[in-house]
């Protein structure tokens, strides 16, 4: 399922500490509604070419 949507990054990331190199990522409500996530899902994340983020429900029951 492809959702696209855009968002501001200080609606998406806070706690951004470039020393340790970490930052929290807050994945709005309605697009968790949406994709059907829930607590406790494993979500893969890729960066692509053009600077956005693809997030995807990991399937733990598969092989890979």
């Amino acid at each position: 399922m492809t959702i696209e949507s855009l968002y501001k990054k200080e609606e998406i990331f806070t706690n951004v500490d470039k020393e340790k190199g970490t930052v929290d990522m807050t994945i709005p409500e309605e697009v968790k509604s949406r994709m059907g996530w829930k607590e406790g899902d494993v979500l893969a994340f890729k960066v692509l070419d053009d600077g956005s983020i693809e997030v995807t429900k990991k399937d733990l029951d598969s092989a890979s």
